[in-house]
């Protein structure tokens, strides 16, 4: 009697181990709904004889670029500025109102002797 209950246990588990086994190994791993979505503003600004360049790069990997002033214009005192300034500040307004918020702010100066430097704005979106 003891062997047969033996028997009938080990044959019991043995089937509950292949369900549990048949359960897991169907299950395919999903990732997590995505929440957020980022777009990224890079403003490459110059103080030398070339133009400067604000690309807006959605979250398609799709790109939009507009020109920016230098920073001087030759030896004078800072011109383009106050415009440029007024450029970057429409488009970071525009995208906020469209649910784009300002995640991280990342600047750096790329050429002390060109003077061009290049500030990306990583933008969220909740969704």
């Amino acid at each position: 009697m003891k062997n047969k209950t033996f028997i009938f246990s080990i044959l019991s588990l043995a089937v509950v181990s292949t369900l549990f086994y048949a359960f897991i190994s169907n299950r395919k791993p999903t990732a997590p709904p995505a929440t957020s979505q980022y777009m990224i503003v890079t403003v490459l600004e110059t103080s030398s004889a070339f133009d400067g360049k604000m690309i807006v790069t959605a979250t398609d990997g799709t790109s939009n670029t507009t020109d920016l002033k230098n920073y001087y214009g030759g030896f004078a005192a800072p011109k383009n500025t106050a415009s440029n300034d007024k450029i970057i500040l429409d488009e970071l307004n525009l995208l906020h109102n469209q649910g784009w918020d300002i995640d991280k702010t990342i600047g750096s100066a790329l050429s002390s002797s060109t003077g061009l430097s290049i500030t990306r704005y990583i933008l969220k979106k909740n969704i």
